[in-house]
């Protein structure tokens, strides 16, 4: 794996719909393409990440997505999420206050 990529999702009816993040086989370096969002990762105690964007986001759907280094590679795991300040929060959320 290479990396960690926050992509903007398209909503179409009832799926989200999302760009495809290509990387250079031998130097490892992604392609920006602007449903990226540039991100900083820090490596945590115990084996964790903080990703963190490097912009304030847009209200939105999203998704925080593995990205391989390999060709024609991929994760079959991907995270969606919203950002929506006005929105209720689902009873199971977990927030970074508890």
């Amino acid at each position: 794996m290479a990396g960690w990529a926050i992509v903007h999702a398209i909503v179409d009816k009832d799926r989200r719909l999302l760009s495809t993040v290509k990387f250079t086989q031998l130097t490892g370096d992604a392609k920006r393409n602007d449903a990226q969002i540039e991100i900083e990762v820090k490596e945590l105690p115990g084996g964790w990440l903080e990703i963190t964007p490097k912009d304030q986001m847009p209200y939105g759907e999203y998704a925080l997505e593995p990205v391989m280094k390999q060709e024609n590679a991929y994760s079959l795991s991907v995270y969606d999420f919203r950002v929506d300040p006005f929105a209720d929060n689902d009873s199971d959320v977990v927030s970074a206050s508890q």
